[in-house]
């Protein structure tokens, strides 16, 4: 997958409020502290949204108390939103819900999260590149792929190349933690330049069509054998059964060789 845009001095990020996906049961909105509730929810970081879900699980059988939840999930917000718990969030490449936008300092507080979501792109970037270099080797164990080994070869050792940089980039950025701004590189528009993201994606898409086909000729040339055993038959409405049977998988035969002849056409096999 393509790694995301990482700008170079300030991440622009939009805070998109996660969407719940909380379901009470009739009993539990009976018996719910809705304080402790919204204490727990804050906790957590969940987004505002939950209480529009509260509300159309538990109306009908008790009204939820908005004033307790909003209480307690401002002490909630409180335990999330806090410089380790922020820059975690980003690390691991979730989404920062409206949890912390009602707190005084929500701007200082955000620059933690920034951070956490730099090195998470970052360690993104090293991840497509080691996603093309498997293909890549994939492609170069194969002996189908012969003719191109050299050229795979070529582009391996670029890919390797700017792969070494996305990972010392990606260790920086690791390695200042949440009390550090770091610049890191998109490496991503100068591989694309070269052509060897596309190129090395086509081969191996085009892998996996040729092995798909090879595994469905395999088992077309099985039916064929064993259709053609009994065209001949001395009961001749089995034979004449096998007879058409065989003709069906002769044809299925002959366009999964053509479609396996126009694949390898185009990648230049």
């Amino acid at each position: 997958m393509k790694p995301g845009k990482i700008l170079l001095s300030a991440l622009m990020l939009s805070f998109a409020a996660m969407q719940g996906c909380s379901v009470m049961s009739k009993d539990e909105c009976l018996s719910a502290d809705w304080e402790s509730r919204g204490l727990n929810d804050g906790a957590a970081g969940k987004g505002s949204s939950l209480l529009s879900e509260y509300h159309e699980a538990c109306d009908e059988y008790r009204p939820v108390e908005e004033d307790a939840y909003r209480k307690g999930r401002a002490r909630g917000a409180k335990i999330f939103c806090v410089p380790k718990t922020l820059f975690s969030t980003g690390r691991s490449g979730a989404e920062l819900t409206d949890i912390c936008n009602d707190l005084p300092e929500y701007g200082e507080l955000a620059i933690y999260y920034q951070r956490g979501q730099i090195a998470y792109l970052a360690e993104q970037q090293v991840r497509w590149f080691d996603d093309l270099i498997s293909k890549a080797d994939s492609l170069l164990s194969s002996s189908r792929w012969f003719s191109k080994s050299y050229r795979i070869r070529e582009m391996r050792g670029t890919l390797t190349g700017l792969r070494n940089k996305a990972k010392i980039a990606a260790d920086r950025a690791v390695n200042a933690g949440m009390n550090t701004d770091v610049s890191v590189p998109d490496l991503s528009p100068e591989a694309e330049r070269t052509g060897i993201p596309e190129t090395i994606n086509r081969y191996a898409d085009a892998d996996d069509h040729l092995d798909r086909l090879e595994t469905e000729m395999n088992i077309n040339r099985s039916n064929l054998m064993r259709y053609e055993a009994c065209m001949h038959d001395r009961d001749k409405d089995r034979a004449e059964s096998c007879r058409h049977e065989y003709y069906y998988y002769r044809d299925q035969q002959r366009q999964l060789e053509s479609e396996y002849r126009s694949v390898e056409w185009s990648v230049g096999l």
